[in-house]
């Protein structure tokens, strides 16, 4: 019985050690912004419902405290990483566990349009107004004289999760009373993600999209809780009217028996410039609503989503539709315009494939087509490719679209300063095969759920120290150290992101940049060779062999056959 309980101990202190190291990782890679997300939308009440069940009964029992729920069975579903805010809730219970010895602890929910406002309530020892702040710190701690039972980490996790999710936590609190955390997510918007207005313009109206007779119930106690009054329409004409009245505060969604004319109000209300950020909350009263059980959430299964508006959720939806956009490529060399048309054509045959010779056609393109992706090269005439992504993510309509950035351009850190925050996958002209490039078109294009959407910043700016120094001798380590990460994490997310290895990218860059030398100049093998950061030329000739595959001699004789007379 000793043993086990020694065993038991051992067991309990290396998952103890597990946590912390974990806690440790997610805190360096959301301070580094290489934290990844994978959102669903989800159903909240069930989710909840789960999570505290499972706090609760993994908790010692205490029977000087409650454990209670307020959660409604009628809340809208969200877009949520299920596993990252599951770790905020589950932070928050044992955090309301740990200071409550006893009185209660409560987890609650309530729509608040433009969020779904979460809880978790308790009546611990309170924090001083002082502390309220520093406890959300890496390692703080609201009391030093009890023994800590983590390393003060969970709190600052959670803030960095909820801001992940476009979210807001904030904290209620009085010593000798207990404590409130708030956890404010937003709702999806119409066709582009919410903005909370403090004082804004709208009226009281919360707008009923629905098809039958009677506003079903659910939606009818959220307009009495809220203060608001619900305006219903079934149709077009219904919604002409509404638009001349002026924006409301939100929009209901009944899905149950919705239909086509449904979606076509919703896409009237995208274009209204003013309904874009409205919240929208989707309800299914199912086929037998009552009185006690009110409107019910749609039980649909959604795949993974990249973006909280609700023309993307239903979108899903309508498989199938998205074939029938085309394909932008944006590009002021003709040749490259043609090779990336041929492979897309191979793979999507009968897809529209859009071209333009610089940005400024690539604007006027985009005024009246909504591409399913944008290839983009960054060095144009008239307008580069800086300006055409700024304006694409600045424009509602078009701010969802993937953009990949294929461009030869050396990248400076100024350069990748201006395309941080603008959502956009970069790869380098050259670089990769016809199949490597076509994989990353394909992951585009069909939105594949296992890669980021958009390069990291860390990977980004581990591109421009190999871009500015690709010609000297550098390391793994000296790439990982100018990035302020380790060399196992770059390598990981590195090949997670580009496909291949930083010592990979750096090799195929510097042949990329020898056969521009071999083909318009008359240096010598070595001293191409030293010029794009080799020491040995013999070992230049075998990297370029297996790259190339031919030599560079032999490559340098190709080249100049074809441009002979």
């Amino acid at each position: 019985q000793e043993l086990q309980s020694d065993i038991l101990n051992v067991y309990k202190s290396g998952e103890h050690l597990m946590y912390m190291i974990n806690d440790l990782l997610d805190l360096s890679r959301a301070e580094i912004g290489a934290l990844n997300l994978y959102f669903e939308a989800i159903q909240p009440a069930p989710f909840l419902k789960e999570v505290f069940n499972g706090v609760h009964q993994s908790e010692p029992a205490n029977p000087h405290v409650r454990w209670e729920m307020e959660v409604p069975d009628d809340l809208p579903a969200i877009r949520a990483d299920i596993v990252r805010l599951r770790q905020v809730l589950t932070n928050l219970l044992v955090n309301a566990r740990k200071f409550t010895s006893r009185g209660v602890i409560r987890l609650g929910a309530e729509v608040e349009p433009p969020y779904l406002h979460l809880w978790v309530e308790d009546t611990g020892t309170g924090i001083p107004l002082e502390l309220q702040e520093k406890i959300f710190e890496p390692f703080g701690s609201v009391n030093r004289k009890r023994r800590p039972e983590g390393i003060g980490l969970g709190l600052s996790i959670t803030r960095h999760l909820v801001a992940l999710h476009d979210g807001l936590l904030t904290l209620e609190s009085q010593p000798g009373v207990g404590s409130t955390f708030h956890v404010y997510l937003p709702l999806p918007g119409v066709s582009r993600p919410v903005v909370r207005q403090e004082n804004s313009s709208a009226k009281s109206i919360l707008l009923v999209v629905s098809s039958r007779e009677q506003i079903p119930s659910g939606i009818l106690r959220l307009c009495q809780r809220r203060g608001l009054s619900a305006r219903q329409i079934r149709g077009l004409s219904d919604l002409s009217a509404m638009l001349a009245e002026g924006a409301p505060q939100a929009i209901a969604w009944d899905l149950h028996g919705s239909c086509w004319r449904d979606w076509q109000i919703i896409q009237q209300l995208s274009k209204q410039q003013d309904w874009t950020a409205l919240p929208v909350i989707l309800f299914d009263g199912g086929e037998e609503e009552t009185s006690d059980q009110g409107g019910q959430i749609t039980n649909i299964l959604f795949k993974p989503v990249s973006g909280n508006t609700i023309l993307e959720w239903v979108s899903q939806m309508a498989p199938g539709e998205e074939d029938q956009q085309p394909i932008l490529i944006v590009d002021d060399d003709e040749s490259a315009r043609k090779y990336y048309q041929k492979l897309l054509e191979r793979r999507y045959p009968g897809r529209r494939i859009l071209l333009a010779s610089n940005g400024r056609v690539a604007l006027e393109i985009l005024e009246n087509e909504a591409p399913a992706f944008i290839l983009l090269d960054l060095m144009m005439p008239e307008v580069d490719g800086f300006t055409v992504l700024d304006e694409v993510r600045r424009n509602p309509r078009t701010q969802n679209i993937p953009v990949l950035v294929c461009s030869g351009k050396l990248l400076t850190f100024e350069d990748i300063g201006r395309i941080n925050g603008l959502k956009a996958g970069l790869v380098t002209k050259g670089i990769l095969d016809d199949e490597e490039l076509m994989r990353i078109f394909e992951q585009e294009v069909e939105c594949e759920p296992a890669v980021p959407s958009h390069t990291s910043e860390v990977v980004r700016r581990a591109l421009a120290f190999i871009h500015q120094n690709f010609h000297h001798p550098i390391s793994r380590k000296e790439i990982a150290e100018a990035v302020c990460v380790s060399e196992n994490y770059l390598s990981q997310i590195f090949r997670n992101e580009m496909h291949m290895t930083p010592w990979d990218y750096l090799s195929r860059l510097r042949i990329v940049k020898a056969k521009e030398m071999l083909s318009h100049s008359n240096e010598s093998i070595t001293e191409v060779a030293i010029r794009v950061g080799f020491n040995d030329s013999a070992y230049f000739t075998r990297v370029f062999t297996k790259i190339v595959g031919m030599s560079p001699r032999v490559f340098r004789q190709s080249t100049r056959k074809m441009v002979s007379p």
